[in-house]
């Protein structure tokens, strides 16, 4: 015996999940997507720091050491992961990791209570709609001004 799923209708309204477990889901989704990819997040802004240095100190004309800054070769995504391990081990790269976290974790859960709450009420207006085009439909046509009754 097969089972059919009905397609979804302004009548058959999606069960409501709770708040708490809004909140609960998009604090489990932040904090798994901000712990796995945090490494690249670090790693990124790394690069965008070592290049503003460099691009600082030629532009001053304050480079280190004479003229390395120009000559220096740029920084790979490879060259700064080895280097983060060399000095600061496996661990630096999540380094400033639970400030991160936390702000991720907490925006996601509310977004995700915001979210559900508009989604409801959405699906509930289009419910009364769709009710109210459905009685309209079936009520009879008022009586023609030549009809009597």
């Amino acid at each position: 015996r097969r089972v059919r799923n009905r397609p979804e209708s302004p009548m058959n309204e999606p069960a409501k999940s709770s708040p708490s477990a809004s909140f609960l889901a998009g604090l489990a989704g932040g904090s798994a997507s901000t712990i796995l990819l945090y490494p690249l997040d670090l790693i990124k802004v790394r690069l965008q720091v070592d290049e503003r240095r460099r691009g600082s100190s030629v532009i001053s004309g304050n480079s280190m050491g004479g003229n390395s800054a120009t000559t220096e070769r740029p920084r790979t995504i490879c060259t700064t992961v080895r280097g983060l391990i060399r000095h600061e081990g496996y661990m630096g790269l999540y380094r400033g990791l639970t400030p991160a976290v936390l702000g991720s974790a907490l925006s996601w859960g509310g977004f995700f209570i915001i979210y559900e709450e508009i989604k409801h009420k959405m699906l509930r207006r289009k419910r009364s709609l769709a009710v109210d085009e459905l009685s309209r439909m079936r009520r009879p046509p008022p009586p023609s001004r030549g009809e009597t009754s």
